[in-house]
């Protein structure tokens, strides 16, 4: 049962910022018992500026996720087929590209650990932290 009024929430929280996403997600997540094995799925259907996405990050850095398994963001982009719907593709660019410039500042200023999937010759995976200095070229 969706009125107007109710279908203006996730467009006012959106524009609140992501500490808002981030105190709903910690209140959700403190009533579902999880345990570290298990992944939790963030859909975001309506991107906008992508304050959902940096809230669940946010979360995903504090110390309500540890020991409740992994968490993933997806953002949703429609093709842009319809009225409005191009708006929404350019929306979920603009989300995804905020996300990873955060993710991006926070590794460059080491606030934040990146991992690379490295495969031995005997088959085996092993993931190896990576640091800024470690990815940049030598100068010729």
């Amino acid at each position: 049962n969706i009125t107007g009024v109710q279908a203006d929430i996730p467009f006012k929280c959106a524009q609140r910022g992501p500490q808002v996403f981030e105190l709903q997600l910690k209140a959700l997540m403190a009533k579902v018992p999880l345990a570290p094995k298990d992944e939790t799925v963030v859909l975001d259907l309506l991107p906008h500026v992508g304050d959902r996405q940096l809230g669940l990050h946010n979360f995903i850095k504090s110390s309500h996720a540890d020991n409740r398994g992994l968490f993933r963001g997806v953002i949703v982009k429609f093709s842009p087929s319809g009225p409005g719907q191009e708006y929404h593709t350019k929306a979920a660019n603009f989300a995804q590209r905020r996300l990873s410039n955060r993710i991006a500042k926070e590794w460059l200023d080491r606030n934040l650990v990146l991992y690379d999937t490295q495969t031995t010759s005997a088959g085996t995976t092993s993931e190896v932290a990576m640091s800024p200095m470690e990815t940049a070229r030598p100068q010729a």
